[in-house]
């Protein structure tokens, strides 16, 4: 707040100024929140890839579970950190409609 006190001569000017700094401080913190989800989200992914390889181990038929797996091998990191992106982007869009 102390930098917007040279702008408290006009009421106008003041208003727009610390408008803006209250947006500039809303972000700064948001960042961190933003950063420590991604992180999280991030951090779930090998506990849900795993967790996904193993359920397949269920799956009855052989040339299913051999379908499945070939398949949750080769697209399901990519899902699993296309997905985290996409909450992330989520979050943001949220955090954009309270400004």
């Amino acid at each position: 707040s102390i930098p917007i006190l040279g702008f408290c001569y006009k009421k106008n000017l003041m208003v727009k100024v610390s408008l803006y700094y209250s947006h500039v401080i809303f972000w700064v913190e948001n960042v961190v929140i933003i950063l420590m989800f991604y992180i999280y989200e991030l951090s779930l992914v090998p506990q849900i890839y795993i967790k996904t390889f193993v359920k397949l181990t269920g799956v009855n038929s052989a040339s299913q579970f051999f379908r499945l797996t070939l398949y949750w091998v080769a697209f399901g990191l990519p899902m699993l950190l296309f997905t985290c992106l996409q909450d992330s982007m989520n979050l943001v869009k949220l955090l954009k409609t309270n400004t």
